[in-house]
């Protein structure tokens, strides 16, 4: 049997692709309004660019949500695997999980 875990809004109690794009809407408009045109307002291409250029550069271990953490833990056994999925681009889940999150 497996397990699949929500990594944005689950696993991790935040959701970093709205705080980044909150934060470029508020920061940047004219950047944020270009690319929308440029991408043909499709939220995977708007996603990708928004979050390739954005750096983790703190530890993110309290934004893992321990409730889901302690829950995996203690119900590991009964799954052959468990997995984490996010409808985030892998680049930028590289960058985040790189050394940064204790291992389960």
């Amino acid at each position: 049997m497996i397990c699949v875990i929500d990594f944005d809004g689950t696993f991790f109690k935040n959701d970093f692709f709205l705080e980044i794009l909150y934060k470029t809407i508020l920061n940047r408009p004219v950047y944020f309004i270009k690319l929308l045109f440029n991408s043909s307002f499709k939220i995977i291409k708007i996603k990708k660019e928004l979050l390739k250029s954005h750096n983790i550069n703190y530890k993110v271990d309290f934004l893992i949500n321990n409730v889901i953490l302690n829950w995996i833990n203690e119900n590991k056994y009964r799954y052959t695997n468990i997995f984490l999925v996010s409808a985030t681009p892998d680049i930028f889940l590289q960058k985040v999980l790189k050394n940064q999150i204790k291992q389960i």
